[in-house]
């Protein structure tokens, strides 16, 4: 991964293009991060990026970028790996408050690197609001 990275970089330096795809997971990931750690359920990035990877996820098979059965099998890979570590009380709203801050995001529209197959992405996709509460109320579902 990190060769693939490295090569992604590389042609793209100020992040103007297909280095976009790198910040996949990372929107939502980076919001669950601040998140636990105002709220004292400390999550190591990684796992934040885990969960923020299930959310974009599901919000790319919600706007039919994604099949359903690839969803299922990220999800389940992912779960796979971080099956010990549950989040409570997920808060969407302020979950919200936290990806409006992120850097991809300009003239008031939550911008994301989406999925649009396995090993494929999509960046600058302009989300709503509520496909993202949706997200996080699915995710929330699943670590309980």
């Amino acid at each position: 991964s990190l060769l693939i990275k490295s090569a992604i970089v590389s042609e793209d330096k100020y992040e103007s293009g297909k280095r976009k795809i790198l910040n996949f997971g990372h929107t939502i990931g980076h919001a669950v991060e601040s998140y636990s750690l105002e709220s004292g359920q400390s999550l190591f990035h990684g796992e934040a990026i885990a969960l923020g990877m299930i959310c974009e996820s599901y919000i790319s098979c919600q706007k039919n970028l994604l099949s359903s059965n690839a969803l299922k099998e990220i999800n389940s890979l992912i779960r796979s790996v971080f099956k010990d570590r549950i989040m409570i009380d997920i808060d969407p709203d302020r979950i919200i408050e936290f990806c409006m801050k992120d850097k991809k995001n300009y003239s008031g529209t939550m911008n994301f690197s989406l999925l649009n197959g396995i090993g494929s992405c999509l960046y600058d996709q302009e989300i709503d609001k509520e496909i993202i509460i949706d997200a996080i109320n699915i995710m929330g579902k699943y670590e309980r």
